[in-house]
């Protein structure tokens, strides 16, 4: 995002999933580019995420929910959300794609300007 300047953009944060630069071992990378394309495209991962399935001994948690991906048939653009509701354009995937840790924040606080002190 800081790369691009799209910071001003971001509407809310609907789920948190690990960023490619941690330690991603065992978890799923999400793209935003179709499976076929991701090869030939160099496509990188958004984010990584956990398998549908938990593993075993992953202990249950009421912040992990099912994350989906909507294709919308107009634009032919890729989101993915943790809402179960498409829109008249979109098509959600059948079944979810993976897990992801739910926001509990209902107000987004972002400062895109802020700057560390030295």
């Amino acid at each position: 995002m800081g790369a691009q300047k799209r910071w001003q953009q971001i509407q809310n944060v609907p789920f948190f999933a690990v960023p490619v630069t941690r330690p991603h071992t065992g978890l799923i990378p999400v793209f935003s580019t179709p499976p076929k394309t991701q090869a030939s495209s160099g496509g990188k991962p958004l984010f990584y995420v956990l398998p549908t399935i938990p593993r075993g001994g992953e202990k249950p948690s009421a912040a992990v929910v099912e994350l989906y991906a909507y294709r919308d048939e107009k634009t032919g653009r890729t989101r993915y959300s943790t809402d179960t509701n498409a829109t008249a354009s979109e098509k959600r995937s059948d079944q979810p794609l993976c897990r992801v840790w739910h926001s509990p924040s209902t107000t987004l606080v972002l400062d895109y300007e802020g700057h560390p002190i030295a």
